[in-house]
């Protein structure tokens, strides 16, 4: 048995197994347009919540999940606009 993994080494020192480009909306207002990226850009997902558009206050649960979504090692990358 060897202890190796085939995988991608970050720069942040952080392994991943596999690259996706991950679309997150972070409101549901915007989950069309991340379907549409996400079927323009090959590899590319998009993961859709339901918070947000109207929503008072901050989602300190909701802000928690996406950026446990977008740090994870396998994802390629994240870009807030």
């Amino acid at each position: 048995m060897h202890d190796e993994l085939s995988g991608y080494h970050r720069a942040d020192g952080s392994v991943g197994v596999r690259n996706h480009v991950v679309i997150v909306p972070a409101v549901i207002c915007s989950a069309y347009v991340a379907r549409q990226i996400a079927q323009q850009a090959s590899g590319s997902i998009a993961l859709e919540q339901n918070r947000g558009c109207g929503q008072f206050g901050v989602d300190f649960v909701t802000i928690r999940t996406l950026k446990g979504v977008i740090e994870n090692p396998s994802v390629y990358g994240a870009r807030a606009s």
